[in-house]
Order: C-alpha cells, then sequence, then structure tokens
C-alpha cells in the first residue's frame, strides 16, 4: 500500500524537470518505460521547446537559427568590442565575493552567482548582460523569455588528488529535454585547458537518437545498467558499451578558442569537458537555463522576478549543504570564503 501511494504521488512528476530513473518510481518504471514513457516525455518536451523558439525566433538572426538547430550550438569569436572586452575582463579577473565549489574526480569547480548584488559592482559585465543582442541570443536558445542564471566560473584542473575521474569529462546529455548553457571566455581556451567538447548533431530528437536512449533508459529502469549519473537522468555515452557506433557518432568537436568568444549550446545535445594536461585554469562567464519542459508559455521577466530566482539558488544551496551535513556526508556544493576569478 506505501508503494502504490509513493507511486501515485510521483505521477504528476512526468510532467516536470524530474529525470532521475533511480529515485522516481514513476519515470523509472520499468513497465512504463517499455510502454513508451521515456519517448512520450522527450518526444513532447522537444515539441513544445521548438514552439517556444518560434514565438521568439524575431529576438535572432536567421543565419545563427539555423546554425544553432543544424549544430546544437553557436560559436562567436571576437564577441564584444574590444574595450568593453577589457573593462568584463577586467572586472571578472578582480572580483571577490563568497562562492561555491564543487569536487568532481581531481577536478575543483567554482562559482560566483552574478545577481543584482554581484552586478552593481561590476557595470562592464552588466552592460555585457544587457545587450539587447545578448539577452535575445540567450532567451531564444534557452527558449524562454527570461534571461538564465549568470555565474562567473573558473574550473581547475587535476588540482586535487583523486582515484575517479571527473564525470564531467565523459561524453553525456544533461537531461531528457533541451536545454541551454553558454560560455564567455575570458581567457583562451587551448587544447590543454580542457575545451568545452560538442558532438554536433546530437541535440536532435532522430530515431537513432530515441531509439538509443529507449533501449538504455530500459536497461537502466530493469536495474542492468550501474552508470550512477546515467541513472539519475544524465545519459553518458560510454564507448565500450558500443554508443558512439550505436548512435553514428565519433565523439565531439573541441572548443579550444580564443578570449572574447561566447559558445552557446543546447546540452541536451551529447558534450563534454576536455581532458585538460597540468593543472590549468579557464576562466568564464557561464550561463544556465532550464525551465519546466512541458510549459508552453514563453512567459516574461521582471526585475522583482529575477530576484527571486536569486534568492532561489542561495535557499537550494544553502538547503542541500545543511541536508548533506545531517547526513554526514559532503555537500555536492560547497560554501567557500571569499575566491577571486
Amino acid at each position: 500500500m506505501a508503494r502504490l501511494l509513493t507511486t501515485l504521488a510521483a505521477l504528476p512528476s512526468i510532467f516536470t524537470t524530474a529525470k532521475s530513473f533511480r529515485d522516481n518510481p514513476v519515470i523509472g518504471s520499468p513497465t512504463l518505460n517499455r510502454l513508451g514513457l521515456h519517448s512520450f516525455r522527450v518526444t513532447l518536451a522537444d515539441w513544445i521547446f521548438k514552439f517556444r523558439q518560434a514565438c521568439l525566433a524575431h529576438l535572432v538572426p536567421a543565419e545563427d537559427r539555423a546554425a544553432f538547430r543544424r549544430d546544437g550550438f553557436l560559436v562567436k569569436r571576437d564577441y564584444l568590442a574590444p574595450d568593453l572586452f577589457a573593462g568584463v575582463a577586467a572586472e571578472v579577473m578582480s572580483y571577490e565575493a563568497e562562492g561555491w565549489e564543487c569536487h568532481q574526480g581531481d577536478t575543483i569547480t567554482h562559482r560566483l552567482l552574478l545577481d543584482e548584488e554581484a552586478l552593481a559592482k561590476l557595470p562592464a559585465v552588466r552592460q555585457m548582460l544587457e545587450t539587447p543582442a545578448f539577452r535575445g541570443l540567450m532567451k531564444w536558445t534557452g527558449g524562454v523569455n527570461e534571461m538564465p542564471l549568470f555565474y562567473i566560473q573558473r574550473i581547475h584542473n587535476h588540482i586535487m588528488p583523486s582515484q575517479r575521474d571527473d564525470p564531467q569529462k565523459v561524453l553525456h546529455s544533461d537531461t531528457f529535454h533541451p536545454t541551454m548553457k553558454a560560455w564567455f571566455f575570458i581567457r583562451d581556451v587551448t587544447p590543454e585547458t580542457g575545451p568545452f567538447t560538442y558532438a554536433p548533431g546530437t541535440h536532435a530528437l532522430t530515431k537513432r537518437r530515441l531509439d538509443w536512449e529507449n533501449a538504455r533508459v530500459q536497461k537502466i529502469a530493469a536495474g542492468g545498467f550501474k552508470d550512477a549519473y546515467s541513472q539519475k537522468g544524465s545519459l553518458r555515452v560510454l564507448p565500450r558499451q558500443g554508443d558512439l557506433k550505436a548512435l553514428g557518432i565519433e565523439g565531439g568537436q573541441s572548443m579550444a578558442v580564443p578570449a572574447n568568444t561566447l559558445v552557446v549550446a543546447d546540452t541536451h545535445g551529447f558534450h563534454a569537458r576536455g581532458q585538460a594536461t597540468g593543472e590549468i585554469t579557464r576562466v568564464e562567464i557561464w550561463a544556465y537555463s532550464r525551465g519546466n519542459p512541458f510549459n508552453p508559455f514563453v512567459g516574461f521577466e521582471t526585475g522583482w522576478m529575477r530576484r527571486i530566482r536569486h534568492s532561489l539558488v542561495h535557499r537550494w544551496l544553502d538547503r542541500q549543504e545543511s541536508q548533506a551535513q545531517k547526513a554526514g556526508k559532503k555537500p555536492a556544493w560547497r560554501r567557500t570564503t571569499t575566491i577571486r576569478a
């Protein structure tokens, strides 16, 4: 009886961002996934995302829309005028604030949230984020009429001893529906710094992609696939499983690009953090947009809504830290004292 009630309570999660096959009795149900639950969610979310993008198409030039739809990403070099880029870079490199860090394998990721308090001290960064062309690109690629969350991010490669690999350095899809992430690079990204890597075209919901996902999800739901991140809904491409051949891809395209380059990607497509060599750091402004994939409305944005979103980020970080401490574990994201890019 208790199991039935738990399952019934989880039914509404079908129409949310919930993605864990391990923790959700409905999304991870072997029976429902054999009947096509995963295919239904993936296909419906894709249709709705394309509808929302069509509503926002006037915000982005046609050539950018065509390239993003074809490849799943855009690379825009020399994005800012030299004077504005110099101001943005100087502010990012000198800004100090309390932030959070995540340890994965031998990599540490630091993030500083660019909320209203931060942007008040960063006028050049604010100018960049408020540029109409930039705002339009962020909204259209995210499929919503609101700006994503922005962070100053630095990624330290090979910075700590670990017996585990960095899971971000394996080709993967973030979740079951289109999402947007963006990177504006403050420093040159070389092959040695672990550049963002993307398998072009893998964002597209082809029959081949859907067949592969269905087979993998049914195997996970049946308990026959033990990769922890895949179980939690971020499907990994594992060459030893024959995934590259099954998907018809050879690997990813490395984004080794100069400073002042903007990269925007649909992270439903397969992507990874490149393999870095040595203790090397990447510095960037990072953006993240992921809303309810089943909401057909593009929405709107106001200052007070933005402030609420920033407040919710702080509360979520505080909550996961508190829960981890109660469980005697280390939180995924740990509060750090003043850090500087």
